[in-house]
């Protein structure tokens, strides 16, 4: 997923001016078998203002979607069943679950296009010029062409993602990328809510990291229409991760990236941040940052999970972790403490916490993780990977910590206590810790 074109949040004086679109003459509406012309933008140029032209056949129109296909795709005119089950399933099932809990995906469409339609074009020219991306959004789209810098703005709300790859078939290219076709959606949705909203100001983008994380919190509830899996209701292996591996039914997938991502985040938690680091070269913050998020859902969202999600993406000055504090009312410290405890102890044999915050009550940690490393040993070592670094009541030292910003650092502490244990943090010099550093003791008894 990318977010192409954004404006910088800096001071005013020094952002962009960009300026919404201003109202268009509404596009004429198109029927399948018509062919237009579409702009497709390339991730590693960063500009608005060129992009890759393309010929594109519409496959479907329905409420609110409209799909195309790129004609110069190597399997294009065969892809059609494929090609409209996928925008059929947009309107029927996605769009509304967008609706319920983020926003509006056509909040800016009477200043684009107007024709009341979100579009797809899946195109070869994804697969070419980014070959390790499923589908991408920018907000180039939203744009008037008139405006200095767009001049390659499609001015509509648009999707792409890349057509099947040789030997790739349409089964198997529609199984990867139904779960995605939501989750660039859900950026969708906020791109057409907050450049909106500004009018003439400059959007508030939220960080990366936040609306990553929210737009795998999308998946998560458009996965819950095939497992039954309900919120709060401590979701094992079998029936969602492990049904989707399995291919057991017609379900996409899904929850699967979420989890085989975060026993990754597990094995190497203390060199990790769900805020986005530099060396989280397997992306784990997608799966990270959705996991706080629905940690934070499922204790602080009472009744109204959609109401809670709403909030977050439509918040109009806040950023990141203040944003999910407001809606927590809980600091950010305490945030972290609480959400990391959770994860060594949910689920936990054995133990019941006193506070419910020490555990998530949608999903099982522990029976994921152990399914996916029966499922794939190879790939996903040890029933519960989190990188626990064991020591002795009494003296112990460990020295061999970098810990980056909300990353978190695990010591279980075992044997016979003598006396009162004492545990300092100390800088590598041994001088005080960084006042940001903080320290959280649970007891197991």
């Amino acid at each position: 997923p990318t977010v192409l074109g954004r404006a910088r949040r800096t001071s005013a004086s020094r952002a962009p001016a960009l300026g919404a679109a201003p109202s268009l003459q509404a596009r004429a509406a198109v029927a399948v078998g018509d062919t237009v012309g579409l702009n497709v933008f390339n991730l590693s140029a960063r500009t608005c203002a060129r992009a890759i032209p393309v010929r594109a056949r519409v496959v479907y129109t329905g409420a609110r979607a409209v799909v195309y296909e790129d004609v110069a795709n190597a399997l294009a005119g065969s892809m059609d069943a494929e090609l409209r089950r996928v925008g059929e399933e947009f309107d029927a099932t996605m769009l509304p679950i967008l609706e319920r809990n983020f926003g509006n995906a056509l909040a800016m469409d009477a200043k684009l296009d107007a024709d009341g339609k979100i579009a797809m074009l899946f195109t070869k020219t994804v697969n070419d010029s980014m070959p390790n991306v499923l589908g991408f959004v920018t907000s180039c789209n939203f744009y008037a062409k008139r405006n200095t810098g767009f001049a390659a703005s499609n001015e509509m709300e648009l999707f792409y993602a890349r057509a099947p790859g040789a030997g790739e078939s349409a089964a198997a290219w529609r199984y990867n990328l139904r779960a995605t076709t939501i989750h660039e959606m859900k950026h969708v949705v906020a791109y057409a809510e907050k450049i909106g909203r500004a009018g003439d100001g400059i959007p508030n983008y939220d960080d990366d990291w936040l609306e990553e994380g929210s737009a795998r919190l999308s998946e998560e509830l458009y996965a819950r229409t095939f497992s039954g899996a309900a919120w709060r209701g401590n979701a094992g292996f079998a029936s969602t991760v492990g049904c989707e591996l399995a291919l057991c039914d017609e379900r996409p997938y899904a929850m699967a990236k979420h989890w085989t991502r975060m026993h990754l985040y597990y094995r190497s938690v203390d060199a990790l941040s769900p805020l986005v680091g530099s060396n989280d070269i397997n992306a784990t913050f997608y799966s990270s940052a959705w996991s706080l998020l629905r940690w934070a859902l499922d204790h602080y969202a009472g009744g109204d999970e959609a109401g809670f999600l709403r909030a977050l993406t439509l918040e109009p000055t806040l950023y990141g972790v203040a944003n999910l504090a407001a809606r927590t009312g809980r600091p950010p410290a305490e945030m972290l403490a609480e959400w990391g405890q959770a994860m060594f102890l949910d689920d936990a044999p054995g133990f019941a916490p006193l506070r419910a915050q020490l555990g998530f009550p949608s999903w099982n940690a522990r029976d994921l993780l152990r399914g996916l490393s029966a499922f794939s040993p190879g790939s996903y070592p040890g029933a519960f990977p989190l990188a626990v670094r064991q020591a002795p009541f009494g003296d112990f030292l460990s020295q061999d910590m970098l810990l980056r910003g909300w990353s978190t650092a695990y010591f279980e502490l075992s044997g016979t206590m003598r006396a009162p244990q004492l545990l300092e943090l100390r800088a590598p010099n041994g001088g005080p810790a960084p006042a940001t550093m903080r320290m959280a003791i649970v007891r197991l008894e």
